[in-house]
């Protein structure tokens, strides 16, 4: 081998064990006729694995695999590398390869192993796995987190409760006290008790500072009961601790929007990416607010080339063409989105809803009959034999309905048909009174 070569080799090798040993990564137990490939497979699936390079890992285990096909130490990595990925399914099948709970070993595994059952809903599978951990390691304050959590997911209260009583007079868990505080203010939140909720949060965050997560929940609560300066201060604070949550930022933008904070809701749109629908919807938003109608319309246009069918997107295009009385371009816009998913339930009543937004009917049925006229659906067909019933023109009602049951795409079993036959029926009915 060129010397220079084998150097190179060597350094990257040292490298990857510095690394493996930084993270706290044991990999290999039993020895293996291959001996210096399986130390380096080892150490590159453990570094890649460490930097979320999950596909590579995956990989690289599964070569050291042929070389170490019994290792344990090789089975847990394999189980934490599945875990992280959240391909928990697949964690839960290694129950019974580490079910000896006296094998210090299984600890690790098997606690992956309850997370598992609580994160695929089996939550009475998770308790019961925890308490025996529990027993197995009475110290261990994550176990009493995560089992207290388990409890509350399903109902539990009393015995979520009991392990959070426990936890909290437990002295060794004093730096971990503040995460009991947090259970139980989102317990006190499922039962509606805010001032109780507020009171154990203000308690969590006085011990622990630096808790993101408690400050976003009193946030929450205080935009819950109306105080939205409290409530933009306590996202501003989780926002700061954790400044790559993007969760926040929408709560933050609306409240900086409501407050008329708006060079700060300027400041926060620049956090998100400019090609997603959200900040497309938040730009518009703030355009709304400060009554920029046509830079609203503008912005949504763009949003639709990254989605087109955006529900919110659409409503807030509805707004800010009403806005500017342009009334002709909204019947087209929304005609061209009815065209495009004539059958979208979802889109057909939000333009019904257009109602609410002191729209004239007149203007919505000229919407539908423009994408009417454009596509063949038996769905806006029926619409707009629906809204002329509504307005007790029985004779257009029919001729609607009749032409919605000569749509080729008509449903024939599942009772749309004998519906529409039925509407038929109620406007000769109606028609009489």
């Amino acid at each position: 081998m060129n010397k220079s070569i084998f150097f190179l080799h060597l350094t990257n090798l040292c490298l990857l064990l510095a690394t493996a040993k930084t993270a706290g990564v044991t990999i290999i137990t039993q020895q293996s006729d291959h001996t210096p490939i399986t130390y380096f497979l080892a150490l590159k699936a453990s570094y890649e694995q460490m930097t979320g390079n999950y596909s590579h890992a995956t990989s690289s285990y599964a070569h050291l695999k042929k070389n170490l096909p019994h290792d344990p130490a090789l089975t847990r990595a394999e189980l934490k590398l599945l875990f992280e990925q959240k391909r928990y399914q697949e964690v839960l099948a290694h129950h019974q390869s580490c079910n000896d709970l006296s094998d210090r070993l299984n600890k690790e595994p098997l606690f992956l192993i309850a997370q598992s059952y609580l994160f695929t809903g089996k939550e009475q599978e998770a308790i019961a796995l925890f308490s025996k951990l529990i027993t197995a390691y009475p110290l261990d304050d994550w176990l009493y987190y995560f089992k207290a959590m388990a409890q509350t997911k399903s109902g539990d209260t009393a015995g979520a409760q009991k392990t959070i009583a426990t936890a909290l007079a437990q002295p060794a868990f004093a730096s971990k006290h503040y995460l009991f505080h947090f259970l139980k203010a989102k317990a006190a939140v499922a039962r509606n008790t805010i001032e109780e909720a507020e009171k154990e949060l203000i308690t969590c965050v006085h011990q622990n500072p630096s808790f993101a997560q408690g400050f976003f929940l009193l946030a929450t609560l205080a935009e819950s009961t109306g105080n939205p300066a409290l409530a933009m201060a306590h996202y501003e604070r989780s926002l700061a601790l954790n400044p790559y949550d993007k969760s926040i930022v929408p709560h933050l933008i609306k409240l900086a929007i409501k407050t008329n904070a708006y060079s700060r809701a300027q400041e926060l749109l620049t956090r998100y990416p400019a090609t997603t629908t959200a900040y497309f919807y938040d730009k518009t938003l703030l355009h709304l607010a400060q009554q920029e109608y046509e830079a609203a319309q503008h912005t949504t246009q763009q949003g639709f080339c990254h989605d087109p069918t955006d529900k919110r997107l659409q409503e807030l295009a509805i707004t800010a063409l009403m806005a500017q009385g342009k009334t002709a371009q909204l019947i087209t816009t929304a005609a061209q989105w009815l065209s495009a998913t004539p059958n979208n339930t979802e889109l057909v009543a939000s333009i019904i809803e257009m109602r609410n937004k002191k729209i004239p009917i007149k203007t919505i049925i000229k919407i539908f009959k423009k994408a009417a006229q454009k596509t063949e659906s038996w769905l806006l067909r029926c619409t707009l034999g629906d809204i002329y019933h509504e307005q007790s023109n029985y004779i257009k009602a029919r001729r609607w309905y009749d032409a919605a049951l000569r749509d080729k795409s008509l449903p024939t079993e599942d009772g749309t048909i004998a519906q529409i036959h039925k509407q038929i029926a109620l406007t000769h009915q109606s028609a009489k009174v």
